[in-house]
């Protein structure tokens, strides 16, 4: 894309510089000569003199005009064709943009349900746990009545058995001892 653009302001400057060559063909090659004439001869090249600067002032002030009018063409030709390649690009890269905003939307939707699972598996395992240690409290409970005493060896000793170093054998044991007693009392 560079070297195209360079050969375009490469081009542009060569049709400038023959632009220049032409008007430049039509200056007089030399300057008039000066001659020891009369006063009238002197005029008279006074007279050419400023003709040829005049025609000079002219020329460059064309050639000027001609070179700023073909760069200002030039330059608005290349300014069209970067935007027109801006758009194209951006009209590719569109697809791309809108697929990564959904693709964000999608990501939030699965973090979101992500959270809610964690926090409703943390919540489960809570309640489990509680419901676990309300059931052992009842059967300690249970087992009060059921051997009718309460002392603080034996609220220690149940302490110790369900909650400090958990016996499951023993556990089972006072299962059967509070079910007999509910068969026997019944």
């Amino acid at each position: 894309m560079t070297t195209a653009m360079f050969e375009e302001i490469k081009e542009m400057m060569t049709s400038m510089d023959m632009k220049i060559d032409e008007l430049s063909a039509k200056v007089p090659e030399s300057l008039p000569e000066e001659s020891e004439s009369t006063e009238k001869g002197n005029e008279i090249e006074q007279v050419q003199l400023t003709e040829y600067v005049d025609y000079m002032a002219r020329r460059t002030g064309d050639a000027l005009k001609i070179s700023a009018d073909l760069f200002m063409h030039k330059s608005s030709t290349l300014l069209t064709s970067f935007e027109i390649q801006a758009s194209s690009i951006l009209d590719a890269f569109s697809p791309i943009l809108k697929y990564l905003k959904k693709r964000k939307s999608l990501t939030i939707k699965v973090i979101v349900f992500q959270l809610l699972f964690a926090s409703t598996l943390v919540s489960n395992l809570y309640l489990l746990n509680e419901n676990q240690r309300l059931k052992d409290n009842d059967l300690q409970l249970k087992y009060l009545k059921a051997t009718n005493s309460v002392g603080p060896e034996l609220v220690a000793w149940l302490d110790t058995t369900f909650n400090v170093y958990r016996n499951e054998e023993m556990i089972e044991i006072i299962k059967k001892e509070v079910s007999n007693y509910r068969c026997v009392d019944h």
